[in-house]
This record gives C-alpha cells, structure tokens and sequence, in this order.
C-alpha cells in the first residue's frame, strides 16, 4: 500500500489540465480602426460560448465595439485545433501480501486555439494570440473567461 500512494498522487496530478496563453502584438493597431468582428473557422464546442462573451467584453473596455464582418475595420480570426491522445502507463504495487501491476490508460483532447487580428482592408496583422490546453473537456466555463481575459492583455485598446 505505502508504494501505491506515490503512484497514485503522481497519476492524480498527471491528470489536471494545463492552460497556456500567448500574446503578442505584431505591429500598431490601423489608426482609424474603431470597430471589429470575430471570424471563426468552425465551431467546435458548444462550451466556447463562454470564452467568445468574455472576448467581447474584453475588447468593449478597450474600445472596441462590434460591428457586422462585411462592416468592420478589424477582423479577429479564430482557428480551433482538437485532436484526441491516448497516454498509456503501467504501475507496478507491492505490499505484504499482494503484488502487481496496474495499466492505465488516459484519454483526452488536446486543443490549441489562435487567434488574430487583421485589418479588414489590407489583411495586415497587428496582434496574435493563442490558448492551449492539454485537456479541453475539463475545462470549465470560468476557466474559458480566465483564458480569454488573459490572452487579450496585450491587445491594443482601440485608436482614440
């Protein structure tokens, strides 16, 4: 039993889901830009509701209002990439009276979402980001907000 608990404890955190985000900015944002609309690539998930809202709000304190594609000066692309894994493990336990050996296998879906902001006439970019997780199904919907909070801190807020 005492050889089992530190296997276990490893697997218990082996299985969290990791957050990383990125930011940049590529160059100033166009001048006279004001307004923007978000373009995805394809929908994915239901649950990217949440992540969508919060990147609208997020945009709106910096400036930003929404506005129809064919209307808007700055396009934000989005492309979502899913694919599954499988992680396999063996554990092997001694005790007193028992002894063995124990597979696990671990499925999940690893996702990366990028994000850019072009300008609508030129296509120039002028920022980009990235949200990537290791397990997108465990993800909660506050984690999205958090997610979608941070990769926009080095978004430009809109030209005045």
């Amino acid at each position: 039993m005492r050889r089992l608990l530190p296997a276990l404890a490893v697997l218990l955190v082996a299985c969290g889901a990791s957050l990383h985000v990125e930011s940049a900015v590529v160059q100033p944002a166009p001048a006279r830009a004001r307004s923007y609309a978000l373009v995805h690539r394809e929908q994915t998930d239901q649950r990217g509701g949440s992540f969508r809202e919060q990147l609208r709000r997020e945009l709106h304190a910096r400036g930003w209002r929404a506005a129809p594609r064919d209307r808007a000066d700055v396009w934000i692309l989005g492309q979502a990439k899913i694919g599954e894994r499988v992680e396999r493990d063996t554990y092997s336990f001694e005790g007193r009276f028992v002894r063995g050996e124990r597979r696990v296998e671990r499925r999940y879906q690893a996702g990366r979402l990028e994000l850019r902001a072009v300008e609508r006439e030129t296509g120039a970019t002028f920022w980009q980001g990235a949200v990537s997780s290791d397990d997108v199904r465990s993800l909660g919907d506050d984690e999205l907000r958090a997610a979608a909070r941070r990769v926009l801190t080095d978004f430009p807020p809109a030209p005045q």
